[in-house]
């Protein structure tokens, strides 16, 4: 039985809310810790949340530290100040390294200087480093509440959009999304930071702080908007008060220190923070790559055709479940993004900016081995240039139970809209693989379009499409026309799940008849 809702952008908010909320200690899966350290490592994020929010829907951490696109109203913040580099009032004292490589090997990991931040080789690893904080017990004991202050920001950042009231959002969509810690005297900040090429320090009177660059290898093909390299890491001096930045690429290096240098702490009667957790120690997991992947032959699937009505189920979070129909009314394919106007969300959305000058669409995928990121970085295997061809859809989903399936959040009650995700497979090589654990033992492709990601990327039902699916009333139909990117070359292979992947469901997964071929569309 499949799961007919994801949360929307504010049930989102609110379980990152309440995640956070607690003094008590989080416990954070090794799916999450292991992306993190591939976020630590500069690994591009992709900004279709859709696909984020499908593939990591358990990781509550990691959705507060997705970089959030929204529309920038363009203003000078100066917070009562005129937007001045504070680099120009303080005296300030900047240490920049040449190459990581070249700082000082940390003798013994657990010495580190009390109540000073260090940033330092980790035992002989050549990328590998540790960042390191002990308050004393006299900064721990101070009760005074603060918030942080800035003085700088560029005069093109935007910030606060509703509840991200410390959201800083460039003109591109970039930007950082601060998090502030308090560091215990049970609990001191031993962070160890992979893939490291270079950092600089600085400290003044205030504050002490690390910019670490981490290496990148798709930095030259990838929107430096959705693209971290940097960490940022501030102290304030003779406070136990911790601050984490990562900021996207389109902020330069001068801008990023010019804000550190503008972080006043200001008492405060409140203040927006959280006990410092640190980092799962990755290198105690163990995966097991003995682990197969189920697979599945072509001549084991069944096959939906146009003019095919499918049944299925979709579970509710109270028990109920629905009983829906899905028509496959038409399907074609085209070249370019004519006819396709929305997004997956069914807002208005312009792909022109994806068309070549030969009025075609191209995608550039890299192939990335992961390094460990202690003696061995990211690689980029390979990279394919190919062409891209739309499979339009043309669907009828009906809705058999008595139970509306509509998103009235808004409204003061529940989002029971159902989600629709379909999934592109390849079939090239006769079978597909289910539930791949991707980066551990093969490469991990990395597509230039963000919008290609085996998935839908253009969602239109008019009035009834929701925020991640479709609103249909009890004994309703509701019409919908999605879009989906394939390679030109594979078309005669790819087949398009249209009920949605739900790993959970593998057996029934593959005896419903739910895969359409592409090559059936004349």
């Amino acid at each position: 039985m499949k799961n007919n809702r994801l949360p929307d952008s504010k049930e989102w908010d609110k379980i990152v809310a309440d995640a956070f909320s607690s003094t008590e200690n989080h416990d954070f899966s090794v799916k999450y810790e292991l992306r993190k350290a591939q976020i630590q490592k500069g690994i591009t994020m992709n900004n279709s949340s859709n696909y984020i929010r499908r593939r990591y829907i358990g990781m509550v951490a990691a959705a507060a530290a997705i970089v959030i696109t929204v529309p920038a109203t363009v203003y000078a913040f100066t917070n009562g100040k005129t937007a001045v580099d504070p680099k120009n009032e303080v005296s300030t004292t900047v240490k920049t390294t040449t190459e990581a490589a070249e700082t000082t090997t940390l003798a013994d990991a657990a010495e580190v200087i009390t109540d000073k931040l260090t940033f330092e080789k980790y035992e002989n690893d050549e990328y590998r480093y540790l960042l390191s904080y002990n308050p004393t017990e006299k900064v721990t004991s101070d009760n005074q509440k603060y918030v942080v202050e800035y003085t700088f920001l560029p005069s093109d950042f935007s910030n606060g959009v509703e509840e991200y009231d410390n959201l800083y959002i460039t003109p591109a969509g970039g930007g950082f999304n601060p998090k502030y810690y308090r560091v215990i005297l049970e609990r001191p900040v031993k962070e160890k930071i992979d893939s490291v090429v270079n950092f600089e320090e600085i400290s003044d009177e205030n504050i002490e702080a690390f910019i670490i660059y981490r290496s990148n290898v798709l930095t030259d093909s990838t929107e430096p908007a959705h693209c971290s390299n940097r960490l940022v890491y501030v102290h304030f001096k003779n406070t136990n008060y911790f601050a984490e930045l990562t900021v996207t690429d389109d902020i330069s290096d001068d801008d990023v220190r010019s804000i550190i240098n503008g972080m006043k702490l200001v008492p405060s009667d409140s203040e927006n923070t959280h006990e410092w957790y640190g980092n799962v120690d990755t290198d105690d997991i163990i995966v097991n790559t003995d682990y197969t992947n189920p697979t599945c032959a072509v001549d084991e699937i069944k096959t939906a055709k146009i003019g095919d009505t499918l049944s299925f189920e979709a579970g509710n979070q109270d028990g109920t479940t629905n009983a829906l129909e899905l028509t496959i009314n038409n399907a074609w394919i085209q070249d370019n993004f004519d006819g396709i106007n929305t997004d997956i969300h069914g807002n208005q959305r312009d792909f022109s900016q994806f068309l070549s000058d030969d009025g075609k669409i191209y995608d550039t995928i890299n192939w990335i081995k992961y390094g460990n990121g202690r003696d061995s970085l990211d690689e980029n295997v390979k990279s394919e240039t190919f062409q891209l061809k739309v499979v339009v859809l043309d669907l009828t989903y009906t809705n058999n139970s008595d139970n509306d399936m509509i998103n009235s959040y808004d409204a003061g009650g529940e989002n029971k809209s159902l989600t629709v995700c379909p999934q592109v497979f390849d079939f090239s090589n006769n079978t597909i693989s289910f539930n791949k654990i991707d980066g551990i033992n093969e490469p991990v492709p990395y597509p230039s379009i963000d919008i290609n990601n085996s998935s839908i990327f253009s969602l239109d039902a008019g009035d009834s499409t929701s925020k991640f699916g479709l609103d249909i009333p009890a004994h309703k139909s509701t019409n919908a026309k999605m879009a989906i990117l394939v390679r030109a070359d594979q078309l005669d292979d790819t087949y398009i799940e249209l009920l949605g992947y739900d790993c959970a469901d593998f057996n029934d997964y593959i005896e419903k008849d739910c895969f359409f071929p592409v090559k059936s569309i004349k």
